[in-house]
């Protein structure tokens, strides 16, 4: 296991991540203008020969989106599971009688994959008790299921104001805020997730993608990673790039032969994978 001491590269080495992560769109409010002049860069070292450890990171980068599929059935957990223990202030506040009424309806068409259905009727719990939390959560997991994610995020949000150790509106709080790319606002809250539930992979998975996206806690990215790797083996790739733009290529060449061990013969990044640890070893 990695430590988890935040190591700052250099100048040079974090600009070139930043750069190479602007071009595989992990950066997603990047200009149009750095991402072309990177191009040209890549280009330029490509006709020269040198290797260019991110030629795999758009695909990467695809998978990590496929895996963002999984954590929008973790938000859903958010409605259709019993929690096993409630806050102090979820005991202290009973919602009405007409809001749990239509909590519960909404709870039961999402079940149902009625999504139309239940946003009304979780609408019309909050409405009917601005105050319970639990009703902003799964209105915000229905909210997510249906694309509109910058609302989801806001009713996470008045769940955590309500509730602030609401466990499970701070993590589906922290995947929404990977998925709009939201990735310093995803780091504090990962680790407030973490700090109660650390075995959440997922959660290690988006915290090291994260770190990695802004540059410069490489270590602490790579750790996350590797923590994650055994439900993501695509974070072996990010780690292995990370290593490699840090200067560990002897240590990025095992990521990539765990990858390998991992993943079927069948796996896109496969060949690619096998071909930079080529590059590696020479």
């Amino acid at each position: 296991m990695r430590s988890t001491r935040v190591t700052y590269v250099g100048t040079a080495t974090r600009e070139a991540a930043m750069r190479v992560l602007l071009l595989t769109g992990i950066m997603l409010f990047a200009s149009i203008a750095a991402v072309a002049q990177h191009n040209t860069t890549a280009r330029q070292q490509h006709n020269a020969g040198a290797m260019d450890p991110f030629d795999s990171l758009q695909k990467d980068v695809n998978r990590m989106s496929a895996n963002c599929q999984g954590f929008q059935g973790c938000m859903e957990s958010g409605v259709a599971a019993s929690k096993p223990t409630v806050s102090i202030q979820e005991l202290r506040h009973q919602p009405s009688k007409q809001a749990a009424k239509e909590y519960q309806k909404g709870r039961n068409a999402f079940r149902k994959g009625d999504y139309e259905r239940a946003l009304d009727h979780l609408q019309n719990a909050i409405q009917r008790d601005p105050d319970f939390a639990d009703g902003h959560n799964d209105l915000g997991v229905v909210l997510g299921r249906i694309g509109n994610r910058s609302e989801a995020v806001q009713e996470f949000q008045k769940a955590l104001v309500l509730v602030p150790d609401h466990k499970t509106a701070a993590l589906n709080l922290c995947l929404s805020l990977y998925i709009l790319g939201r990735y310093q606002d995803v780091v504090p809250l990962a680790y407030k997730v973490l700090n109660t539930q650390p075995t959440l992979l997922y959660v290690r998975y988006v915290l090291g993608m994260s770190l990695a996206a802004q540059g410069g806690r490489m270590e602490e990215a790579i750790d996350n990673l590797n923590q994650a790797a055994g439900a993501f083996p695509d974070a072996r790739l990010m780690a292995s790039k990370l290593l490699i733009l840090t200067g560990h290529r002897d240590e990025a060449a095992l990521e990539l032969q765990k990858y390998l061990r991992s993943v079927p013969l069948t796996d896109p990044a496969r060949s690619e994978a096998q071909a930079q640890l080529t590059q590696l070893q020479q």
